[in-house]
Formats: structure tokens, sequence, C-alpha cells
């Protein structure tokens, strides 16, 4: 009986140096505890080109679609303040793109990127979408408009928020993930507090990020596979923004242009370019608001894009 104080102390000191090696990103987290902990009741999957995706379905199922792409470093939790407010009238489909999130990575990233189209379509006839709105945020954005010029007898109307589209300087932690020699590192050592200062960049006012947030991101892109992702994403980014950026005038699906003024990661002068250069498109701006509205603001811009999509003014 005398051990047991020095086997539960033992223990306990083993609990916190596991615990202190994911706080600085010196391990991966299974799949399956992150699952257990992000997936939730409405959390399904979908074999999209071999890659088991994780996906939500919600809202009215006769309502009308909006399927929902997040960002580089994200996953579909983003949209969560979207999926409160509109449930009641859209069904709402959201998905933790390939190479993120509980999706995690797959064999041949740049090739699913460079047939994005065809992805989509393989994952939206899975599920049943037909002719659908859709919106994307960050290198979602970019996905979404490469996709509605590709099928745009698909897309409904469109909204691109803080989307990537033209080239622009990779912010600070892609930069590090896709230096060669140092994203080698980072695959192996990615500390909290780098995600930290990462999640207050995007933020235009970082009092609004809630509580969980920071930890969320953190955890998931310790899911075994994800932080090669970046390393990957970063690289590519730079050429896809290079070779098509100059497509953006061909775009014809109606389109709103929401965007935080306070955006570090894409200049907010790419929203007045994408405005200028879509075909059909009006164009939202949000004074000390950053990267991601849809999450630091997402009642407002969330009531902007259902006055869009119902063929109101925004």
């Amino acid at each position: 009986m005398s051990r047991s104080p020095v086997i539960v102390a033992g223990l306990g000191v083993a609990a916190s140096l596991y615990a202190g090696r994911r706080w600085l990103g010196l391990v991966d987290i299974p799949a399956g505890e992150l699952e257990g902990r992000y997936g939730g009741e409405g959390s399904r999957f979908a074999l999209v080109r071999g890659t088991r995706v994780h996906y939500r379905d919600e809202g009215r199922r006769d309502g009308p679609a909006l399927l929902m792409l997040h960002g580089v470093f994200s996953s579909l939790h983003t949209w969560e303040g979207w999926v409160e407010r509109l449930r009641d009238r859209y069904r709402l489909v959201r998905l933790d793109l390939p190479g993120f999130g509980l999706t995690g990575p797959v064999d041949d990233l740049v090739g699913m990127v460079r047939d994005l189209a065809g992805v989509l379509d393989e994952f939206a006839d899975g599920v049943g979408l037909g002719r659908f709105n859709l919106a994307g945020n960050s290198l979602g954005g970019y996905f979404a408009w490469r996709y509605a010029l590709a099928r745009p007898e698909r897309v409904e109307r469109m909204i691109l928020v803080d989307s990537a589209g033209y080239p622009f300087g990779l912010p600070p932690v892609l930069r590090l993930a896709s230096t060669p020699g140092v994203g080698s590192v980072f695959r192996f050592f990615t500390p909290r507090v780098m995600v930290a200062m990462s999640l207050r960049e995007v933020y235009g006012d970082a009092g609004r990020i809630r509580p969980g947030t920071l930890r969320r991101y953190h955890e998931l892109m310790l899911r075994p596979g994800n932080r090669r992702t970046l390393l990957l994403a970063g690289r590519e980014m730079e050429r896809q923004f290079r070779w098509y950026s100059g497509e953006i005038r061909r775009v014809s699906t109606p389109t709103l242009v929401m965007w935080g003024e306070e955006d570090r990661w894409i200049p907010p002068d790419h929203a007045r370019r994408f405005a200028r250069d879509l075909q059909d498109a009006r164009l939202i701006t949000y004074p000390g608001v950053g990267h991601v509205p849809m999450e630091e603001i997402p009642e407002r811009t969330a009531d902007d894009a259902d006055a869009f999509l119902s063929g109101g003014a925004a």
C-alpha cells in the first residue's frame, strides 16, 4: 500500500509530461481521439477519391443549399456561427477539406487541388446536392471561385469571405511551414503559442476569440499528417495564384464579396480587386474585423449572407 502514492505521483508526472509534449506540438494526437472530441453528433464521413472526408449536413433539408469551404489552418467549425444563425432557412453543408481537420491527409494533395472541380463534384453528388450556393473563406474562397468558373451550371450564388485569388505574401505561419529545412522542423515542433500568435493575427479584435477556439485549432493541426499539408499548401498556393488569378474576370456567378478591413493575411485591397474583376459582384467590408469575419462576427455576416442569398440587397 505504501507504494500507491508513489505510483499515483508517477502517473501524474507522466501525464503532465505528455500534456506538455502536446502543448509544444511534439507529438501527434490520434485521429480517433480527435473525432471523439470534435466530431459531434452531426458528423458524417463520405468517401471521396479514396479519402474519408468529414462533413456535416444540417438545417432545413428542403431549404436552399449552401456549401461552405474553410480556409488554410482551419476546419468546418469556423462556420459554426452561420449554422446557428441560418439553420432554420437553409440546408447547410460544410466539410473539412482534404488535408485539414478530421479529414486528415491525402496521398496526393497537390493532385486533388489541381482537380478541384472533380473532387467537389464527387462530394456534392455523394451528399445529394444538385444546384447550390457556395461560400468560401481564404483558401476555401479560392476553391469556391475556381469551382464556380468550372461549373457555373451548379452554383446559384457565391460568397467570398476574405478570399485568396491574387498573388500576395504568405502569412508568417505558412511562410515558415513552407521554408525548406524550417518546414521539416515545423512538422515535429508546433507549440500552441505559435498557433495563438497566428489566431490573434487573423482576428481584428483578439477579444472576440471564443473559449476553446485556440485549443481546437492547435489540436486539429496535430492530427497525424495535417502539419505536412501546411508544408505542401504554402508552396502550391503561391504557384496557383500566379497561374490562375487572371481567370477571376471570367467568373459570372453572382457574388457577394465580404472582407474584414483589418485583415493582416490578405490585404483589403484584394476585396476591391475582386469586386472590380468579377462580372457580377457586390462588396461589404467590416471595420475592426480581420481575416475570418464569419467566425469573428458570425451574426452580422450571416445576416448579410442571408440577404444576398435570398435575392435581397446585402
